[in-house]
């Protein structure tokens, strides 16, 4: 048998859970605020933090905290996170471009830093992960 709630605690309840969507939507909002800033510098190596925190009209501090809490990652991490979904992207859409000019054109000023960065969040390199998109193959059967 449920328990019976008064009308200021359900009033409350109902508030409360507002409270949350619209917690929610405003987070959402700034992540996808964030990702359009991004992509729209995605080619630019210059792209730093300051950039960043002046297009999304927020100081350094202040984005950090607003990223940070919409997301969980600092903006640094944030920033790399979309240029290598990018990167994976244009590895299996673009089969002849070289992973040089794909790290360049997602912003990496160092293909072998772009090449250690992927392979941290992918767990295999460009030139493997092409390979193993390309060929349909289960990556825990890898051998390379």
């Amino acid at each position: 048998m449920p328990v019976p709630v008064c009308r200021e605690c359900a009033s409350s309840v109902s508030r409360l859970s507002d409270r949350s969507r619209v917690r929610k939507a405003m987070k959402q909002d700034i992540v996808d605020k964030a990702t359009r800033v991004v992509e729209e510098n995605l080619t630019n190596p210059q792209f730093n933090i300051e950039m960043f925190a002046r297009e999304m009209a927020l100081c350094r501090t202040g984005l950090f905290d607003r990223i940070k809490e919409a997301t969980g990652k600092t903006p640094n991490h944030f920033i790399v996170g979309i240029r290598l979904k990018k990167a994976a992207d244009l590895l299996t859409s673009r089969p002849a471009m070289s992973v040089a000019d794909i790290s360049s054109s997602v912003g990496f000023n160092s293909p072998s830093y772009f090449i250690s960065s992927f392979r941290r969040a992918y767990g295999m390199t460009p030139v493997q992960y092409r390979h193993w998109k390309n060929s349909g193959q289960n990556p825990a059967n890898r051998e390379w």
